[in-house]
């Protein structure tokens, strides 16, 4: 296959690889999407 073809990998790989990063690093925080410790909350506070 040429480059050409395989640019759409870019492309998902752009969009996966943040998204992967960001959910480990809120795990490890202990923020989850839904419930008393989410971003959402700490959004409204300020």
């Amino acid at each position: 296959m040429k480059i050409k073809d395989k640019k759409w990998v870019y492309y998902l790989l752009a969009c996966i690889i943040p998204t992967i990063v960001v959910c480990i690093a809120m795990f490890i925080k202990g923020i989850f999407p839904f419930g008393d410790k989410t971003v959402f909350l700490w959004d409204l506070y300020r």
